[in-house]
């Protein structure tokens, strides 16, 4: 076997083994996966030069073994610009000890809570490729060792790590994961596999694990009928070995389909030896809230709801079913999901060979969603760019950090800790013009294109930029949300808050401009897994300077970051409107302009609108600033027909609000909405539609608009629409915490029997509707709707606010006797 391997990242972790630092890392290989072992290198953090001599005495009270750490210089500075030394330890529990005696102290360290694993990785930046290369000189038991167990699967010990720009030729075992239980006696009825090679997107076996029934038999061999839970659980932890999947994949499967087997795993003392080597998986609690992480040793768990959720996918509901219909246009094979509980228990009863196609299909279904959506391309993209392992979604600070601090070291420098209650937390939102309230025809949409990323791209917006300008001009923050004036142009550029930022030592601005070529060459190459990737990272890097989660907190960052947006969309507005063009509305990087008079080519006029204002923008910050203009104004749309709405009850025009029928676009599906009940889930379906098709003959043919809410009416009163009078909504905590305010959905379940109520747990879905006798259940309710209150409530509010832009409202519009009264 060759000594030099190249592999994908699956897996990074740190312990202390015998007052040890013990560093472990999985690989990806294309035809094994690695498990690295580094036990030779050394955790530190930084300090002064001139606290030495204290940080020695201190340090060696608490840790009396001077073998076992070390004070040396370093060719560093902090951001005080006072030289620093690096404290070598041998264990991570070391690096506590000191620094909690030094804290105490009231001694600053530096970078002292960076995660050892991602220093190691990140300061040879390997983010997620690396090149695996055993020194020939080491002894032989440090080279590669085959595993035992498993004949693809090596141990490795202190090799060196290189990084390597991709993973091509590595492929991955995907196993999609489902399990079914009773509602009734909390059995675990049968777990599902499907496994798939991915990226070839092969499927390679399915099997299902199942209780036995008296009424079933089979002679499929993908189908394993176990007598008890206990075997089924046994013959599961086999057969997952067996399959040896890199990558876990399932809907809900860490908090769902894992927990119930982990209880079940203590309950029948069966243990969940699911690592590469046969290790019990392990929960790891979170710092930041009450969740579990799942951890099995050398493999990667990804929940298809947080990784969907961690695009930019927006969708009004995240539930299998309703993003199943919406990416691949089928859902699960229970057609009633408000009764499906009790209807797998009676499938397994039953109809076994049904439950068990439903059960394969939830797998199918959570695979296909993940190739359809691309979400593994996003994930391993993602992970190319930040570091992050796959199943590591959120983590921006993370991420920040990683690409951050290891440029940061190479100019010279150390990075603090994590700000304690930082001063200034909460800089000013994006800026959002009053809107004109008004029914429109061709209205013009501009983007600033990723206006933070350019911002901080044009303005050289960066933490050290702005520690190296502060020490050169001895300026103190403050917070008076104005422009710093300067003097001296050439080498600074102003910020806000009496920020200002050096243009010739900064890494922020740099780092945005490699990320924004490589969006541009993925956008070209149409990888928009890649594209979509990028974009989200440097859209985050603006939210990360504004969180005091970030060790390079300081308000006059983000401050000078919103601040020059909301400059640059004031001028933007002021630049239309001296060419006498009215703006309607603008938000955070938007700007909607009403064009009034006739043009015989409007997407080329709204072009050379584009293009003016971008080149305004080159000639003013040249001008101003000295510097080149990164922002990018774009024309996105071309609203033929808009409503911008009035607050309602007030004449002045709302935010966050509006409606359009782009040029081009002909139906009422085709509609744009924002922020209105089309698009908000807390309404009744028959009210999103009305409104949807009422905006429609708004703009196109109002003379029908009569005739809609009199067949909606009397569609009401023959009963027609009684499945879409349906109130949806979640329980977001216990019903014995609901004691001041009891809202309608709460009321319907208290009117349910103690039983009935039982069923209902934190997180579970709720439908209930409006009788007579009030909010009631769905599935249980006996009374009469209360169709009088439906229309009030939920179609009157509707129409009025749509028909006062045509000068008529809900009952104008109905003159004919007898509709209102049902």
């Amino acid at each position: 076997m060759s000594n030099i391997l190249s592999g994908f990242l699956l897996q990074k972790s740190w312990q202390d083994i015998n007052e040890q630092l013990v560093l472990t890392f999985y690989f990806k290989t294309h035809d094994q996966v690695a498990k690295v072992i580094i036990d030779d290198e050394k955790p530190l953090f930084f300090i002064e030069q001139q606290h030495s001599q204290q940080a020695f005495d201190i340090i060696s009270r608490v840790l009396p073994n001077k073998q076992s750490w070390s004070i040396k210089p370093v060719e560093l500075q902090s951001f005080h610009f006072n030289p620093v030394c690096a404290i070598y330890f041998n264990s991570q529990k070391q690096i506590y000890l000191a620094r909690q005696a030094l804290s105490s102290a009231d001694i600053q360290t530096f970078e002292s809570d960076v995660n050892p694993a991602s220093r190691y990785l990140m300061e040879r930046f390997i983010h997620a490729s690396a090149m695996i290369q055993c020194n020939e000189a080491q002894p032989s038991a440090n080279k590669f060792r085959p595993s035992k167990s498993h004949p693809n699967f090596s141990v490795i010990h202190n090799p060196k790590l290189k990084s390597v720009d991709h993973f091509d030729h590595i492929e991955f075992c995907v196993m999609s994961l489902d399990i079914e239980t009773s509602i009734v006696d909390e059995r675990l009825l049968s777990i599902a596999c499907t496994s798939y090679q991915y990226p070839n997107n092969l499927s390679l076996q399915r099997d299902v694990f199942i209780l036995s029934t008296p009424k079933f038999s089979t002679d499929d061999e993908y189908i394993h009928i176990c007598l008890d839970e206990a075997q089924l659980l046994r013959e599961f932890v086999a057969y997952f070995l067996s399959v040896n999947p890199d990558i876990i994949i399932g809907w809900s499967v860490v908090d769902f389909d894992f927990n119930f087997l982990q209880n079940k795993s203590k309950q029948f003392n069966v243990p969940l030896n699911l690592g590469r080597n046969q290790e019990t998986i392990v929960w790891q609690s979170r710092r930041d809230d009450d969740s579990k992480r799942l951890i099995i040793e050398g493999r990667v768990v990804v929940d298809g709801i947080d990784a969907l959720k961690n695009t930019t996918y927006q969708l009004n509901k995240y539930s299998l079913d309703f993003v199943a219909n919406h990416f691949l246009g089928k859902g699960k094979l229970i057609d009633h999901p408000e009764q499906r509980a009790l209807e797998i228990v009676r499938l397994f009863e039953d109809q076994t060979d049904d439950f068990i196609a439903y059960n394969i299909e939830d797998c199918d279904l959570v695979w296909e969603i993940f190739i359809k959506a691309d979400l593994f391309g996003y994930l391993f993209q993602r992970e190319q760019l930040t570091g992050l392992p796959l199943n590591r979604l959120g983590g921006s600070v993370e991420a920040f950090d990683y690409r951050y601090l290891p440029l940061l070291h190479r100019k010279g420098f150390v990075a603090p800790n994590t700000p304690i209650d930082p001063e200034g937390v909460g800089s000013p939102g994006g800026y959002v013009f009053d809107s004109i309230a008004g029914l429109y025809q061709n209205i013009l949409v501009f983007d600033y294109k990723s206006l933070y990323p350019s911002i901080i791209q044009t303005f050289k917006v960066d933490p050290l930029g702005l520690a190296v300008a502060q020490n050169d001009l001895k300026l103190s923050a403050n917070y008076d949300q104005q422009e710093t004036i300067i003097d001296d142009k050439h080498n600074y550029i102003a910020g806000f808050n009496q920020a200002v930022f050096n243009k010739g030592n900064q890494i922020l601005p740099e780092l945005i401009t490699q990320l924004w070529a490589a969006r541009d060459d993925a956008k070209a190459n149409k990888l928009s897994a890649r594209s979509q990737a990028i974009k989200i990272i440097m859209n985050s890097f603006y939210g990360v300077l504004g969180t005091p989660g970030c060790r390079f907190f300081n308000h006059q960052l983000p401050s000078s970051i919103t601040l020059r947006g909301h400059q640059i969309l004031t001028e933007s507005k002021r630049w239309f409107e001296q060419k006498g063009l009215q703006v309607i509305y603008g938000d955070t990087d938007s700007i909607f302009v009403h064009l009034s008079q006739p043009c015989a080519d409007i997407t080329e006029y709204a072009q050379s609108l584009q293009n003016e204002l971008n080149q305004y923008w080159q000639d003013a910050l040249q001008q101003r600033h000295q510097i080149q203009s990164h922002l990018e104004l774009e024309f996105e749309a071309h609203y033929q027909h808009f409503v911008m709405p009035r607050i309602r009850g007030m004449e002045k025009g709302s935010k966050k609000r509006y409606a359009g029928l782009k040029h081009g676009e002909h139906t009422a599906d085709d509609i744009i909405f924002k922020g209105l009940e089309a698009v908000r889930s807390d309404w009744t379906e028959v009210a999103q539609k009305m409104q949807r098709q009422l905006f429609f003959l708004v703009f196109t043919d109002q003379d029908k608009i009569q005739e809609l809410l009199q067949t909606l009416i009397i569609q009401l009163k023959n009963k027609e629409l009684d499945s879409q009078l349906l109130f949806k909504k979640r329980l977001r905590k216990p019903l014995s915490e609901f004691t001041a305010m009891i809202p309608p959905h709460i009321q319907a379940i208290l009117k349910l029997p103690l039983t009935e109520q039982a069923k209902y747990q934190r997180g579970s879905p709720i439908e209930y509707v409006m009788t007579l006798n009030g909010p009631e259940i769905f599935n249980y309710s006996k009374s009469p709707l209360n169709y009088d209150w439906y229309i009030e409530k939920q179609i009157q509010p509707i129409c009025d606010d749509v028909l006062q832009f045509i000068g008529s409202n809900f009952e104008q519009t109905l003159s004919f006797q007898g509709q209102l009264n049902l």
